[in-house]
């Protein structure tokens, strides 16, 4: 293998690609990246045989090949280096970079020992525009579980409907639900047979903040096939293993209706949370939000013994019975913060059910696409 490219274009490659491997992987080839010709490009791949990332980028071909080297050599080597263009070059196991100042030999592993990274299918059940995606994902990542023995609470319920899909996540404690609508002109016959069988699918976290950082341009394709699921734009490409089980069907647990309706600024909402986890941090972040009896006010309050006690008064509109509920202040501030409305409604009830919380337009019409629920700490 020889060729030719820009430094900052080979450099960005890796970057979209090295987040996937593991620090300490058991097969030593999985701390390498994958550096292959494909005409007049290369493909630069990584995967921890769970999930896969490949990129292409442009390059000057001067000889066909291909080698796996260490990542943490040659991202260094790139990141220390002005040298506009760099040359690469392979003689036996090594990779040799060379630019006008310097060069590096990197003892590299042939190809053939590196894991089969499947290629991604021509054809394509979904064709969704990215921003549609990338958007909603920071939403839905703020529940998804951390090393839960539940594996499915560890990625995100993707269930498929004829014109939408909808994206849920629960840590146990609070619960993220996204809507993204389809264009039934991107979408395949295909697509309709395969949600036939299969109306749901558990996609690993790890996966959607790969798509959530790499996947930001142009036209995102997705299908699944062999419980994989195929992503990618021009590009780049992800590949990932589904997570197998059966998410909870969290629509059962939720209120049908709600009793008490509190409007209110979300960013002076934020500083009184704010405030208050100064406190609450030393007392498991509990919080206390209730409201005044004019029912224009609502007070957030927080208390321990080693930090002391605050107390927050905010103008709100307060629809329903009286309350005092308390929270994990750090959840409230976790949803707020994906919020985009200056508004937001917030829904409960007295029996210290889940609470819902979403953004309001200027129409104070709320937001379909995104939910937030929480449930509130009982006290025995």
């Amino acid at each position: 293998m020889q060729f030719s490219i820009k430094r900052d274009n080979f450099r960005n490659a890796i970057s979209k690609i090295e987040r996937v491997l593991l620090k300490n992987p058991s097969l030593p080839i999985l701390s390498n990246i994958l550096i292959k010709t494909d005409k007049n490009r290369l493909v630069i791949a990584s995967t921890n045989l769970e999930i896969a990332v490949k990129t292409f980028v442009k390059a000057k071909i001067n000889k066909e090949g291909g080698i796996t080297i260490p990542i943490r050599v040659v991202s260094g080597f790139l990141n220390n280096i002005k040298d506009d263009i760099i040359e690469g070059f392979v003689i036996k196991d090594e990779f040799q970079v060379k630019t006008e100042k310097h060069q590096i030999k990197i003892k590299g592993m042939s190809l053939d020992d590196y894991p089969i990274i499947p290629e991604n299918p021509e054809d394509s059940y979904i064709k969704i525009n990215s921003k549609d995606l990338i958007e909603n994902i920071s939403n839905i990542l703020i529940s998804v579980a951390r090393n839960d023995t539940r594996q499915e609470l560890n990625g995100v319920n993707v269930l498929f409907k004829k014109d939408r899909l909808i994206l849920a996540s629960t840590d146990g404690y609070r619960l993220s639900e996204v809507v993204i609508s389809l264009n039934k002109n991107n979408l395949t016959e295909e697509y309709f047979i395969f949600i036939e069988n299969t109306p749901s699918i558990i996609i690993p976290a790890l996966t959607f903040s790969e798509i959530q950082k790499n996947l930001t341009e142009g036209e995102i394709s997705l299908i699944i096939k062999q419980n994989q699921l195929f992503v990618g734009n021009n590009s780049t490409k992800i590949i990932s293993k589904l997570i197998n089980g059966n998410y909870i069907d969290y629509q059962q647990i939720l209120p049908k209706k709600y009793s008490i309706e509190v409007k209110i600024n979300r960013n002076e909402l934020i500083n009184a949370l704010k405030i208050a986890s100064l406190v609450s941090r030393d007392n498991n972040s509990e919080i206390k939000i209730s409201n005044l009896k004019n029912k224009k006010e609502l007070e957030i309050s927080s208390y321990s013994n080693e930090a002391g006690e605050n107390i927050s008064k905010i103008a709100a509109n307060i629809l329903g019975d009286d309350f005092e509920i308390l929270f994990n202040c750090n959840y409230l501030i976790d949803g707020l913060s994906v919020i985009k409305e200056e508004w937001v409604i917030l829904k409960l009830n007295k029996e210290k059910s889940p609470a819902l919380m979403k953004g309001l337009d200027e129409n104070e019409k709320e937001d379909f696409k995104f939910s937030y629920i929480i449930m509130p700490i009982i006290k025995n």
